[in-house]
Parts: structure tokens; C-alpha cells; sequence
């Protein structure tokens, strides 16, 4: 499930053409009529037709722009020179997918994967609710004190320490332009009108309710933040619950827009993490849930602490690299202010102890505390941290509003420093460790934020040694894209373990995907390999501990299933392992039930006209009958597939050449039941053999004795006959006779209504012989004080 749009399309590879094919059908279409009017193809016909009404209706791509303050003329990198003096409001555009829809049809949609069809099939999509605008009155523009990438020139007002600020994230501006902050006219809906914050989309699965597990779009994390909780019931995607930071109706927790937003990293994922058996939505500073009402997600804890101001330090910036936040001293300091935490990089949710104290690591890419709305510096925030998600600014037990400090750690950095690492990687020392800033050498506890040591590398822990269980002890291994390495227990310098030479499709070093794929507790890495083919890595390592796999731990799927959005990271168990803490508990409400090995029953059926011949011989026709102790699922028959009932018992009657895909010769059959397994028979269908009686003539005359056949049966004349069609009644001048059923004896056939039998004479009928006891025609064996005497089964 994903965020699409009109002309959103699934495509499927191809393996003749070694590419990527993408059908244009409503099957594979996002958007019904609309969106088969909006593919690339289509766009490709319009522009070469001139069709501007068709580009006006449907081409969303540069409906938008933005009137931005930068340099009109200097370039330098992303965002242009960092200096007032020089930039202007000019007219920009960008390309790329920021403007509205027609009739503003934004979905989320819900695809799978046909396993008959072998291909991937749009399932359904939902209306989404938070739709492009360019500005909050509508229009397709806005007026943003932006740079060209769309990051904020806003710092009007600059406090100390900005002098040579990192210009990526303090975009400076003439003070004489601070109106545009304070009173803004054309303000952008999403934050900007070029497409930057406006399409910043994460995504999470969670169980929100403890029942039903969600797939939740998330689009923007910079400036406005809105989620969008979906399900799948009976086929269509429902929409479960929302949020959006512009509705002041969100406000759980008091305060205005702007406490909501810029609360996220380039990643979110998601826990349950007070243990009530519903997930939460974890962004860097901001936790989510389902309301009690289950109709809206709602903010649970802004997390944030107290910040330094200007006025607490005396005017003086902080030491990069040596301030810390989180301390008595700048708590205590009642010129410091609360402040939530802001936009980050790389990050990590994981349990840190023995008692599983769920902890938040994050990097940090804005480092002063200042307002957006009004381009005034007050203080600082820190650099990379970690803090308690469920601390900050929260509701109490009555409802009121409770404000604590979230953090355990985290200095200064003055820069854009998007982090380390966090994992369990020694266990010199309880709990699990996490590095600190660009500018230090520090390794810190996640238990209680101390400084544990300092190594020869910046950060403490050098980026991209991401945690992974893949050797023999309880302590993490690394994982740098598609290489692992150890991490030494003292210095936490990394040698490689093994190169896999495969490649990573991740970003930040991550892998493709970790996760314990096989079962024994040790992860996995799924990377690519050539030729378009996956590949899956596993340890040889043998190990002593016996810990049931990851994947029922519902924190772990959470963090496999979160794992490919933005800036991805990796995700963590629910428990803790250490060599200091107790191997978790075998779960007890998990049912596993137990994996259906056994492929389907086929045999052959022996009853009168159901099979012809034998498999030594070949048949004329011949008739299966099929079982599976957990239900028949399909059959295919020389390639052409039957769709069944999903039956335990079921049947394949009447195989002759020319029908159901049968042909003269050798066929193949194969059944499926429902778990995948499959039966394969092979046999020959052979001409049938030619009739041993003349075919019945109208014209022809017959006398008491003479044998024809008529439609598939055969008939002997009773007296003279002539033009009299056998078959037609049951007292006429023909007998049918039956066919012969070796099972039942010796020259003993099947009962029928118009042969006349005399006593003595020996029938099958239903599953059991039978003896007439007197001269009988057309009386049923069976019938009560009848003719017919019973002799059993046979």
C-alpha cells in the first residue's frame, strides 16, 4: 500500500525485454478514467499533439511556484550564497510532481501480487485527505522565504555564535524583510510551493487499535506534518484515522500549528511503547496514537527539553563539542526554556537495558532554537541526543497538560550532524550505547547518558556501523551496507567479518534489509545481487543460546515492514539482549500453526463410463478423483488452470482428447492444494477404439438378437424392428446392455431399465450386486418386495 496519484501505475518485469513493462489498464492503473488520461504515455501524445487543453487538465507537474528570497543571479550549491545583501523575491520553478491534481484526486492506494496471474494487480484506492496546495488561500503559488532547494532564509534576527553559522540550516535575512515572516501573504500550504516539503513522504505499519494493522502514510516532516491510517476490509481500502499539524481541531496538546511541526527525521517508525497492545507512530520528536474514539490519530508526547537561550548563557554560544544538554545546570536555570526537539537524520528505537527501557536516538540537522514566524534566535538545541519517548509535553491522568524533560544526553554541535549509530555492541558495560557529536570522540550510554569511553574515531562510533545479531554471541555485529564487520568491545573499531559482494539498495549505509528471515534469532540480509536477482545472507556461526525468532516479536515486524522509507534505518526487538540481562521469555500467545508439507491424493476413477482404458494401455477417457486433508486449491491440465472450490474432496471427470486442454499422447496434470503443495501425474490418452456394433440405421430392418450402438451405448433387438431410435423408451423392441464392471465379477454389468433379466441372473448396481429372483425389466434394484435380491457390496 502507498501514496498515489492520478496515472500512478504497477509495473511488472518482463523477462524477454529484461525491463520493466507498464501496462495501461484499469488493472494497473491508478485513477480510473482520470488516471488513464494522466501516464507518461499519454503526456508523451499530448506534447507531441500540442494538446494544451489535455496538458492543462491533467499535468500536475508544473501547475506551481514560489516567489523565493535568494540570490537571483549566484549559484553555490543547493541554496546559494549565505548573505542578505545580495538576495532578492524573484519568480522560481521546479520541476518535479508539486502541483495540484485534476479535481485535486490525490489516492492511497492498495496493490498485490496475483500468483496465478504471476503479476502485480492494483487491488484499490482511497481518497486521500491531504491534498497539494500551493498556498493556504488555494492557489497554486505561494510567497516563501525560501532558498532554491526550499530551505528556510529566515534568521533576521541573529543571535551570538551565528557569525559563520552553518548556512545549509540559518539561511540568513535582510531584518528589513522580517515582515514577510510575521505578516505573510501567499503563505505556502505545505511550507513551500516547489514541491520540497510539500512530497516528504514516510510511511509505518502499525496496529493502532490492537486489532487491525494499518498502513499509514505520512507526508511531510520539515513544516506541516499529516498522517493518514488505511485498512483493507472485503477488498477496498478504507481510510482508519488522521492527523494534519494545519488543523487546529489536532491540538491535543495546546499550542498552535507550529508545536507540530518540524518534529520529524528523514524516517519514522513505530512501537507500542506504554505496553496498552497498540502501536504508536514514533517521529524524532513527536508520538502519535488512536484517539479513544478510534476516528482520529492524535499527539500522545511532544518530546523536548530545556534549552539554553541567549539570556541563560550570558550572550555566549556554546562550545561545539563540549556543552551538554540534559544537566542540572541548564535545567535549573530559569532564564533556560522548554523547547521541543526538532528535525534529524539518522535514528534509532530500541530497548537499552535489561529491564527494556525503550530509548530514541536521533542526529539533529537544526541546531539553534529560534522561530520561524518571526526570524528570531533565542538559544540552541543540541546535536545528535537520545531521550525517552515517552517524555515532554503530554497529557496527565486528569487531562491537564504535563511538561518534562525527555533527554539524557546530547552536545552541541552547530551543525548539520545527522548522527551515529545505536546498538548493544559491548558488553563491558551494561546497556546499549549510541555515539555523540561530529566534533567528539565520546561513545555514551543509553541507559543514563553517561560518556563511556573515547575512541580513536569522530562521533565515538564510526557512521554506517549499523547493528546487527549475526555472530554466536548476544552483543551486536555491523552491518555496512553489504558488508559485516566486528565491533571491538573496548575501542568499537570495526573489522570486516565478511565482504558478501553484493550490492545495498539502502541510503545512510543501511542494508537492502535485516531481518530474521530463517528463524534461529540471527538476522538476515537481503542485497542484490547481479542479473536483477535477490540474494539472502545467514550466519554459519553456531551459538549457544536458543531464542525464539525476532519475527514474533511485534516491535521487530514493525521495524522490518518500516524499514524502506526515507532515510532508512534499521529496527530493533522489543527486548533487550545482553550477557547481563535474562534471555527473553518463549511467547504464549502466539499459535503458530503448523506448515501444511503434504501435496494432494490423485487417483484414478474405476466406475462404469468414468475411465476407459488403463495407464499401461492409455485411456480413451479417464476421470481423477482428488483429495487434500487442508483443501484442493487448483489444478492445471497440460498448462490450462481450473480454479476449484477449496474442497477437501473434489473431481476431474471425463478426460478425452480436445477437451479441457487434453490432447492424444502424453499429458500432465498437476493439483494444488491451499498451501502451495503439488501432485503431478503424467498419462497418455490413446483414439478410442472403433465401435465392436454397426451404428444403429433408421432405414435398416432388425431381427431378435442384432447388436448396434447409439450414442455411446450399445443395444440388442428384442423381436423385428424397424425405425424405432433405442434409447427411447423402456419396454420397446431394444435392451441397453450394461457395461461390464470387472470389480464386481466375472461377465457381470451394470443394471439398466430396459435389458429384461431372468432369474438367476447377476447385476451391478449402486456399489453392490444383485440376483434377480424372477423374469424382471425396468424394476430398479433396490426396490422394496421387488425382484432383485441383494448379494452385498463388492
Amino acid at each position: 500500500m502507498l501514496k498515489t496519484g492520478l496515472g500512478t501505475r504497477i509495473g511488472n518485469w518482463d523477462e524477454a525485454s529484461q525491463s520493466v513493462v507498464y501496462p495501461d489498464t484499469a488493472a494497473t492503473v491508478v485513477g480510473g478514467a482520470d488516471g488513464l488520461k494522466s501516464t507518461q504515455p499519454k503526456f508523451q501524445e499530448y506534447f507531441a499533439a500540442g494538446d494544451e487543453q489535455s496538458l492543462d487538465t491533467y499535468w500536475s507537474l508544473l501547475n506551481s511556484f514560489t516567489i523565493s528570497y535568494r540570490s537571483p543571479i549566484a549559484g553555490g550549491g543547493n541554496d546559494g550564497p549565505n548573505n542578505p545583501a545580495i538576495k532578492r523575491w524573484i519568480k522560481t520553478y521546479h520541476v518535479g510532481p508539486i502541483g495540484e491534481a485534476k479535481d485535486d484526486q490525490e489516492f492511497f492506494s492498495a496493490f498485490e501480487w496475483d500468483e496465478g496471474a504471476g503479476k502485480g494487480v492494483l487491488v484499490d484506492s482511497a481518497a486521500y485527505p491531504h491534498t497539494y496546495a500551493g498556498s493556504v488561500d488555494g492557489d497554486d503559488w505561494a510567497m516563501t522565504p525560501a532558498t532554491q532547494r526550499g530551505n528556510y532564509a529566515y534568521l533576521a534576527f541573529p543571535g551570538p555564535g551565528t557569525d559563520t553559522p552553518d548556512s545549509y540550516k540559518a539561511q540568513m535575512m535582510d531584518p528589513s524583510q522580517a515582515y514577510w515572516l510575521t505578516d505573510p501573504w501567499k503563505a505556502a500550504s505545505w511550507g513551500d510551493a516547489q514541491g520540497n516539503r510539500a512530497n516528504r513522504y514516510l510511511g509505518v505499519v502499525a496496529n493502532l487499535d490492537g486489532t487491525h494493522t494499518s498502513a499509514v502514510s505520512q507526508r511531510g516532516y520539515y513544516a506541516r506534518t499529516a498522517f493518514a491510517a488505511y485498512t483493507v476490509v472485503d477488498g477496498e481500502v478504507v481510510l482508519q484515522a488522521a492527523f494534519d499539524s494545519a488543523d487546529p481541531d489536532d491540538w491535543a496538546l495546546g499550542g498552535s500549528a507550529y508545536d507540530y511541526q518540524n518534529r520529524g527525521n528523514h524516517f519514522t517508525t513505530s512501537a507500542d511503547l506504554d505496553g496498552d497492545g497498540r502501536d504508536e507512530i514514533v517521529m524524532k520528536a513527536m508520538v502519535l496514537g488512536l484517539s479513544a474514539d478510534g476516528k482520529e490519530i492524535e499527539p500522545l508526547v511532544l518530546n523536548g527539553d530545556v534549552m539554553p537561550t541567549i539570556a541563560g548563557m550570558d550572550g555566549k554560544a556554546p562550545a561545539v563539542g563540549v556543552f551538554e544538554f540534559a544537566t542540572d545546570e541548564v535545567r535549573n536555570n530559569p532564564l533556560n526554556e522548554w523547547a521541543p526537539l526538532r528535525h534529524g537524520d539518522r535514528s534509532a528505537l530500541l530497548p537499552v537495558d535489561a529491564d527494556d527501557k525503550i530509548m530514541h536516538f536521533s542526529g539533529s540537522e537544526e541546531h539553534l532554537y529560534d522561530d520561524l514566524r518571526n526570524g528570531r534566535h533565542y538559544g540552541w538545541i543540541p546535536g545528535p541526543e537520545a531521550h525517552d519517548p515517552l517524555k515532554g509535553r503530554r497529557l496527565g491522568s486528569d487531562g491537564e497538560i504535563v511538561v518534562e524533560n525527555s533527554m539524557i544526553y546530547g552536545r552541541y554541535q552547530q551543525s548539520d550532524d545527522e548522527g551515529s549509530v545505536a546498538g548493544n555492541f559491548s558488553n563491558r558495560w551494561p546497556g546499549a550505547q549510541a555515539g555523540s557529536a561530529a566534533s567528539t570522540r565520546e561513545v555514551r550510554s543509553l541507559v543514563d547518558g553517561r560518556v563511556l569511553t573515547t575512541t580513536a574515531t569522530a562521533r565515538g562510533i564510526a557512521q554506517g556501523l549499523n547493528a546487527i545479531w549475526f555472530g554466536s554471541g548476544l552483543t551486536h555485529m555491523a552491518v555496512n551496507g553489504a558488508n559485516i564487520s566486528t565491533v571491538n568491545d573496548e575501542t568499537f573499531a570495526a573489522t570486516q567479518y565478511l565482504a558478501t559482494g553484493l550490492t545495498s539498495t539502502g541510503s545512510k549505509s543501511t542494508p537492502t534489509l535485516k531481518a530474521d528471515l530463517l528463524g534461529d534469532w540471527r538476522e538476515e540480509l537481503v542485497l542484490r545481487a547481479s542479473g536483477n536477482r535477490l540474494a539472502i545472507v545467514t550466519t554459519l556461526a553456531p551459538t549457544q543460546y536458543g531464542i525464539r525468532t525476532l519475527m514474533h516479536d511485534p516491535m521487530y515486524r514493525n521495524g522490518v515492514a518500516n524499514k524502506n522509507t526515507g532515510y532508512d534505518q534499521v529496527g530493533f526487538a522489543s527486548f533487550y539482549l545482553g550477557d547481563e540481562a535474562e534471555l527473553p521469555s518463549q511467547r504464549t500467545d502466539i499459535t503458530v500453526p503448523q506448515r501444511d508439507l503434504t501435496a494432494p491424493t490423485v487417483t484414478v476413477k474405476t466406475g462404469a463410463g468414468e475411465t476407459i482404458g488403463t495407464a499401461e494401455d492409455g485411456y480413451e477417457v479417464v476421470s481423477f478423483k482428488l483429495f487434500d486433508e487442508h483443501k484442493v486449491d487448483r489444478l492445471t491440465l497440460n498448462g490450462v488452470e481450473k480454479d476449484l472450490v477449496d474442497n477437501t474432496w473434489s473431481d476431474l471427470n471425463g478426460v478425452r482428447p480436445g477437451v479441457f486442454g487434453a490432447v492424444l499422447g502424453a499429458n500432465e496434470l498437476r493439483v494444488f492444494d491451499v498451501a502451495g503443495n503439488v501432485t503431478t501425474v503424467t498419462f497418455t490418452l490413446v483414439e478410442p477404439a472403433p465401435p465392436a456394433h454397426p451404428a444403429w440405421d433408421a432405414k435398416a430392418t432388425y431381427d431378435t438378437g442384432d447388436t448396434v450402438t447409439h450414442n455411446g451405448k450399445t443395444y440388442v433387438a428384442q423381436w423385428w424392428t424397424r425405425n424405432q431410435t433405442p434409447g427411447t423408451t423402456n419396454t420397446g423392441p431394444w435392451m441397453e446392455q450394461g457395461t461390464l464392471v470387472p470389480a464386481a465379477g466375472d461377465d457381470i454389468r451394470t443394471w439398466t431399465s430396459s435389458w429384461t433379466y431372468k432369474g438367476g441372473e447377476t447385476v451391478a448396481h449402486n456399489g453392490h450386486t444383485w440376483k434377480a429372483k424372477w423374469w424382471t425389466r425396468n424394476q430398479t434394484p433396490g426396490t422394496p418386495h421387488g425382484p432383485w435380491e441383494d448379494l452385498g457390496t463388492y
